[in-house]
């Protein structure tokens, strides 16, 4: 067989579906060429300089260095974010067809508003380099983490899944990336996949009249392009990407490249699935005509095998040929990976041993607490958009300090703070968190936290050891958590695989253990929520159960609906069904309270409800369209009042309702006001 790369005649066995000879991929064959930087503007490319060409701008330093240019991690004063600047090589500037390649480049991510793809901040050209903003996505790529041998069954089916829906969404844009490979795939600590580098995007409405192509480029990374691409003979089309998704498939799959007599791409499974196989291998044919017309079908495929185990390789096998094989391969993958990290990454990912959990990651999605009804998509678009932090005080001398929210327009989720009765935190559209509390504001390693855990992304349990914190003994082997509730007797922990973790004091223990024991063995939870002396655990079947201090568990009213939310509240529950009614129910001893009544009344408006908030006695609920309607008792400190009259509020939460500082109220405004009932 002769190489489409290099045109080598070499020796391939039957059923090798890419003609690349050894020689190429150990090479690992670059689409690019090395820089090699002109005097003139070389020293503008220092850090240094960079910073005073961008002042608005603080530059944090070198992420990358490519073929086609330099990436800077840098900080933009105005918004405090972090971004990524990419520089067009000194090299490059002034020559047509690279410069209309950055610009491309530039332009065909700039059109792709998608949370699976790096997204395009500015463009421009400034002094003679030509440049562009983009977020900035921390984490590493796929390539590092095959190197590091870090990918498992779970991270390589999240992986492929994101992967599918983000090149779906490009190609129906008209846009066509031409080189996915492992080291244009982003993976962010939280696990959120992130497709950069459309450095060879073709775009549909794209002027054709320069060619991106001549003899130093090759269109695209050999061991990865299609047969087309390579060799230049055959149209590019969706189909092209394709072909590189199933070969990144196999890999991710076996942890081999496919050449040679290579094995199947579930041959790892505890049961090899031939629909699964079938798909990969047909994704990855040379013939474009032989291959999926779009990527909807392997999306498909590869959600309906998600869930299926694998089985570790048997330790011996009386097949010396494929034993042979299997560790050529494992010698091949590791010098390619390692020939690769040594040509630089151009990616938008730091260095660094970050450890990373796949299985409920922090986003939007996490953060924003899922709508039971459909038909939602204007309400729930500018939802994760965000808004603007608002603060209501029933007290004209009280102030809550909202500072660290200043010129910050895409929250989308505030709380109430734990340690104080002042203090708050939310979260932004790209689950970074803000805080009121000194040493948690603007912080970029946590999610939550409480009097004695807080969360680092992602997932990672931490136990406070300063002395204000309210020490709870961890009761189960508990090391990662998702989320968590707590008060200073209890602390419920939800674990990545659906298990519930307990904290508690030794007292508590003492007094649970019924309870304790029914705790313990719940491996499916969806939520938990505690207020006060009542606490709830919602389970993934709907099913929901609750205990009040000291009076014991209660139970929702008999219902087939499934519940999707509970919240806590004062000496009672709210509930959220998937068909968009609710209920409140409480202990049987806790209707002798007198402020009971106003919370399990019937509400007054009849409609879909999507979300519910309780805090004390006072209990709301928001409609389809974004508006909220609260009742309850607030003891006439006018919180019911104020919370329906807000309008449109993408969140909010009740504070601290005390004598002293009286009732408080949290909520974020959206940018752009919603109208209308979109359900």
């Amino acid at each position: 067989m002769d190489c489409i790369n290099c045109g080598r005649t070499f020796y391939s066995p039957p059923g090798n579906l890419v003609p690349i000879c050894s020689h190429c991929i150990v090479e690992g064959a670059s689409e690019q060429r090395t820089p090699v930087p002109n005097e003139d503007l070389k020293e503008m490319l220092d850090e240094e300089r960079i910073g005073d060409l961008f002042p608005e701008f603080e530059m944090l330093g070198v992420l990358g260095r490519g073929g086609m240019g330099v990436v800077y991690k840098a900080r933009q004063r105005s918004l405090d974010r972090l971004v990524a600047i990419k520089v067009l090589n000194t090299d490059l500037q002034g020559e047509e067809e690279f410069e209309v390649r950055f610009e491309r480049e530039a332009k065909a991510m700039a059109q792709l508003n998608h949370p699976n793809i790096v997204g395009v901040l500015d463009f421009g050209n400034r002094e003679g380099l030509h440049y562009f903003v983009m977020e900035y996505v921390p984490g590493q790529t796929v390539q590092q983490l095959l190197a590091k041998g870090e990918v498992h069954r779970e991270m390589a089916f999240s992986i492929l899944e994101q992967l599918c829906v983000a090149l779906h969404y490009a190609h129906q844009n008209g846009v066509i990336h031409r080189d996915i490979k492992p080291g244009n795939i982003l993976v962010s600590v939280d696990g959120i996949v992130k497709v950069g580098d459309f450095g060879l995007a073709s775009l549909s409405s794209a002027n054709d009249d320069v060619s991106l192509t001549g003899p130093d480029v090759a269109m695209g990374t050999p061991t990865f392009a299609a047969p087309e691409q390579v060799s230049g003979k055959g149209s590019v089309d969706a189909r092209t990407d394709i072909y590189s998704l199933g070969v990144v498939a196999y890999v991710l799959f076996t942890g081999q490249l496919p050449s040679g007599n290579y094995p199947a791409p579930t041959s790892r499974f505890s049961k090899q699935n031939a629909r699964l196989d079938e798909t990969v291998l047909r994704a990855m044919s040379s013939d474009p005509d032989d291959r999926f017309s779009n990527v909807e079908e392997i999306l498909q495929a590869i959600r309906d095998f998600s869930q299926q185990p694998i089985a570790a390789p048997p330790p011996e096998s009386s097949n010396r040929s494929f034993l042979l094989i299997y560790a050529l391969g494992l010698i091949f993958i590791v010098i390619f990976c390692t020939v690769a990290l040594q040509r630089g990454n151009e990616s938008v990912a730091p260095a660094g041993d970050i450890r990373m959990s796949f299985s409920r990651p922090v986003s939007v999605d996490r953060l924003l607490p899922a709508s039971p009804l459909p038909g939602l998509s204007t309400y729930e678009t500018e939802r994760r958009k965000g808004g603007k932090l608002r603060v209501w005080t029933e007290r004209d001398d009280v102030d809550i300090d909202t500072s660290a929210a200043d010129g910050i327009e895409d929250l989308v989720f505030v709380s109430e703070g734990i340690n104080t009765a002042m203090s708050w935190y939310a979260a932004r559209a790209n689950g970074t968190m803000l805080s009121s509390i000194p040493g948690w504001n603007k912080r970029e390693d946590y999610v939550r936290f409480y009097h004695s855990f807080w969360i680092e992304r992602p997932n990672v349990l931490h136990i406070h050891n300063d002395s204000r914190s309210n020490s709870l003994p961890i009761l189960t082997d508990t090391k990662r958590v998702t989320d968590l509730r707590q008060t200073y007797d209890v602390a419920l922990l939800m674990e990545p695989d659906g298990g519930l973790g307990v904290a508690a004091k030794e007292d508590w223990v003492r007094s649970h253990q019924e309870l304790l024991e029914r705790l313990t063995g719940i491996n499916d939870v969806l939520q938990v929520d505690t207020w006060g002396n009542v606490h709830s655990v919602l389970r993934q079947n709907g099913e929901s159960f609750g205990w009040i201090e000291p009076h014991g568990t209660f139970e929702p009213p008999k219902d087939d609906r499934k519940l999707v939310h509970v919240e806590a509240g004062g000496s009672f529950l709210i509930g959220l069904y998937e068909d968009g009614s609710v209920a409140t129910w409480c202990h049987p001893i806790s209707k002798r309270h007198s402020r009971i009544d106003a919370v399990l009344a019937r509400p007054e408006y009849e409609g879909p409800v999507i979300r519910v908030a309780a805090f004390d006695f006072t209990c709301a609920i928001q409609r389809p369209d974004g508006t909220w309607y609260a009742w309850g008792d607030d003891q006439g400190r006018g919180l019911i009042d104020k919370v329906n009259s807000l309008g449109v509020a993408l969140d909010l939460c009740f504070f601290s309702i005390n004598k002293a500082s009286g009732a408080k109220l949290l909520w974020i405004e959206p940018r752009e006001i919603v109208a209308g009932d979109s359900s």
